[in-house]
């Protein structure tokens, strides 16, 4: 907090959680939640959104599949 880091992530593999926490007005990290369908979108990151449950699949999706989600999200470009 006394950094000023903006936005931190933990991703836990073991546990198959994400815990976002973005730093509020009065300088204290707020933990932020995921969308009813488990998307999380940053302020700080325009056009990202991250499923989170995806990050527990198995395989995880390839690279062609995650450059094609991000093309997506910033509009087919």
């Amino acid at each position: 907090e006394r950094a000023g880091v903006k936005e931190y992530w933990i991703i836990d593999y073991l546990h198959h959680a994400a815990h976002f926490y973005r730093l509020n007005e009065q300088g204290m990290y707020i933990l932020q939640s995921p969308d009813a369908d488990g998307n999380y979108e940053s302020p700080l990151l325009p056009g990202l959104k991250l499923h989170a449950p995806t990050l527990w699949t198995d395989p995880l999706p390839g690279y062609s599949a995650v450059g094609d989600a991000v093309r997506a999200m910033l509009g087919g470009k």
